[in-house]
């Protein structure tokens, strides 16, 4: 019943190498490792061009690479190396295959290039075998020509200035241009001419890291002139600026009497820095009228000006110029600060406003003079309007800088019948009315007449009010009675108003003006009027003046600390 011992242990040992043997049967095949269909795209293209290189990896095992890169040779550059990078980077399953990709731009040249993809210390390739390369991309040079730092010298000057028009030329293969030309717009006969430009330095001929070129002349017609520069080497074009058709504007031809204009403001503002009375009044005409103001009259008011005034600094804008004959008219923004007193004037003087003497200009035995607008008297008339509930009303002026009106009506809607102007006790000639309008206010346009009654007759004068400046100035500081120390500084919330200035006026106790600055675009602006009294309190306010003149008012009280 028993079987013999020797031969149970022979019946375990074969079934024990039967085992061994089954299971050496079943150990798995080696992982396949593989790179196919490697390919660049585009096949063509310049140096602008981004060239994508992908291949495919394989590995039955599942395993990811540890490198997977590209080869890419040219003759000029030999062979280069490049890592790749997963194209979708959550794909981890190589076993159906995982792209590849590298992006990159190239020098001009013809290209060839081959894949390699390493695990541990397999390394496989494509295109097979190991180091074959697929041809691909051609790369040529994008334009290699281009022009920057376009520029015309100087920017303004007569038709006796030689202008220079220059544009630096580039050329990454080093070609000389075949023709760099400068268009230039003639504004009086709206038409555009080309004229060759030509080497600024001829040693120059580097053009890898830029050449200037340039054209000049003179005997331009006055003008604001416009301009743009193209070169061409070959079939390549480039143009400055861009795109191909912009122009650049410059220069600026004046006139001689522009010219002669200009530089008499250049004179006026270093004659009134130096404080030198008597240069300041060689620039007006002997004739000089305006608004009363003679130019003996005008002295008076300017030596008074530098009695009061110390360390005067003027900025000014560029004078916009329009002549007649031998009649002139200019406007300009005009910045008056001293040391003493701070900014004093910030405002645009053009004809048409109350203080532009300087802006009517006459030629006299050939030389340009401030002549005044010719008139007795000025008028304006505007709308007032004022924060808490203050009513609408009107503010009525005529100017009679020599005190030559006897008397002084108004008539027009919302005031009564011959509304008289009286004569300011502040000086300088100024009639003036402040009536109240009816509420609700009238509708505007609403027209003015002046009736000014003199020795010699009547002057009769018209000023139009446009419309009513409802916006006021808020959150006024120093405010409510506060006590300030030291010199005060005037702050307020503006408005939105387009081309609304400020003005800032300063009243002591008596309510008497001590203190005016106009024409402010900021809002803010430090005192700069006489030492104010510890202890007193003073009255400010802010006035908001929109482009017709028309204002609204607010009011605040502070204590001198």
């Amino acid at each position: 019943m028993f079987a013999h011992p020797r031969r149970i242990l022979r019946v375990v040992l074969v079934a024990f190498c039967a085992v061994a043997l089954g299971a050496a049967v079943a150990a798995p095949a080696q992982a396949t490792i593989s790179l196919s269909s490697g390919y660049v795209t585009p096949t063509s293209g310049n140096t602008t061009t981004k060239f994508t290189y992908r291949v495919k990896y394989w590995n039955t095992g599942g395993v990811l690479p540890d490198a997977v890169k590209t080869a890419i040779w040219s003759s000029g550059t030999g062979t280069r190396w490049f890592s790749m990078w997963a194209l979708d980077p959550a794909d981890t399953n190589p076993v159906d295959g995982k792209w590849y990709t590298l992006g990159l731009t190239l020098a001009a040249g013809t290209y060839s290039y081959r894949f390699a993809a390493q695990v541990g210390a397999t390394w496989v390739y494509w295109p097979t075998p190991a180091g074959s390369y697929a041809a691909g991309p051609t790369v040529t040079q994008a334009n290699p020509v281009a022009l920057t730092g376009g520029y015309v010298t100087p920017v303004s000057g007569t038709n006796t200035t030689t202008f220079s028009w220059r544009v630096k030329y580039w050329n990454a293969n080093n070609a000389p241009p075949d023709e760099v030309k400068a268009a230039v717009w003639f504004p009086a006969l709206k038409t555009t001419y080309w004229y060759a430009m030509y080497p600024y330095d001829p040693s120059d001929t580097n053009y890898r890291d830029g050449a200037v070129y340039a054209y000049s002349r003179k005997w331009l017609p006055p003008g604001t002139y416009a301009y743009r520069c193209a070169a061409r080497q070959g079939t390549n074009w480039a143009y400055w600026p861009t795109p191909a058709g912009t122009y650049a504007s410059g220069p600026t031809v004046y006139s001689d009497d522009e010219t002669a204009i200009r530089n008499l403001y250049q004179q006026f503002v270093q004659y009134m820095e130096a404080e030198d009375l008597a240069g300041t009044m060689s620039l007006f005409s002997e004739n000089f009228l305006h608004q009363g103001t003679t130019k003996a009259a005008e002295q008076v008011n300017m030596a008074a000006f530098f009695s009061k005034y110390s360390g005067i600094n003027i900025t000014t804008s560029v004078p916009v110029i329009s002549i007649t004959g031998d009649t002139a008219t200019a406007s300009l923004h005009v910045t008056i600060a001293t040391d003493n007193y701070g900014v004093v004037r910030d405002t645009t003087m053009a004809p048409g406003s109350d203080d532009v003497g300087i802006c009517f200009l006459h030629k006299e035995s050939g030389a340009w003079r401030f002549y005044g607008d010719q008139k007795w008297y000025g008028a304006a008339a505007f709308s007032t309007y004022g924060a808490g509930g203050y009513a609408y009303g009107l503010g009525l002026w005529v100017w009679d800088r020599t005190y030559r009106a006897t008397s002084i009506t108004v008539n027009g809607p919302g005031i009564p019948a011959d509304t008289p102007l009286a004569l300011s006790t502040h000086g300088q000639g100024n009639w003036v009315a402040w009536p109240v309008l009816p509420t609700p206010p009238l509708a505007p346009p609403m027209t003015y007449t002046f009736t000014i009654t003199d020795p010699y007759g009547v002057t009769v004068l018209q000023d139009v009010v446009e419309g009513y400046c409802t916006e006021v100035a808020t959150n006024l500081s120093p405010s409510g009675g506060e006590t300030v120390s030291g010199t005060p500084t005037f702050s307020w919330t503006g408005v939105s108003l387009p081309g609304a200035t400020y003005e800032v006026d300063v009243f002591d106790q008596a309510l008497n003006g001590i203190w005016q600055v106009y024409g402010l675009t900021t809002t803010t602006v430090p005192y700069g009027g006489p030492a104010l009294t510890p202890g007193e309190l003073y009255q400010w306010s802010a006035v908001v003046r929109d482009v017709n003149g028309n204002i609204s008012v607010s009011y605040a009280t502070f204590h001198a600390g």
